[in-house]
């Protein structure tokens, strides 16, 4: 019990942030001077689910900024409306590309089923 009271929440909450904090920065300084489609390079089926992630992630991307700007287009929109209609959206979005994808894969024998 003793050592309960000894221990300072604040250290630990510090120790977590600056762990998290350390580690972003380093992930984030990696992949800025190395080529990720290099780095993946290696392997056809990486470097394959790595160009379906980059496309997906500027589809989206797109999608979001155009969202964003209709939104600045017709004026005062509640924020919570907006994301809530914006997360449904891209939640649907993201079910109907998986399933189109895993079709696409399926017919290119990507998968041993």
């Amino acid at each position: 019990m003793a050592y309960i009271q000894d221990f300072s929440p604040w250290k630990y909450l510090l120790y977590i942030n600056m762990k998290v904090y350390t580690t972003t920065y380093f992930v984030l300084l990696f992949f800025e001077r190395v080529n990720v489609v290099k780095f993946f390079a290696f392997s056809a089926t990486l470097s394959y689910l790595l160009t379906l992630t980059l496309s997906m992630v500027y589809s989206y991307k797109k999608t979001f900024e155009e969202f964003r700007l209709a939104v600045r287009a017709r004026g005062s929109i509640e924020n919570k409306e907006f994301i809530k209609q914006v997360f449904a959206f891209f939640f649907q979005k993201a079910m109907d590309d998986s399933k189109e994808r895993a079709l696409a894969m399926r017919s290119r024998g990507f998968f041993d089923d």
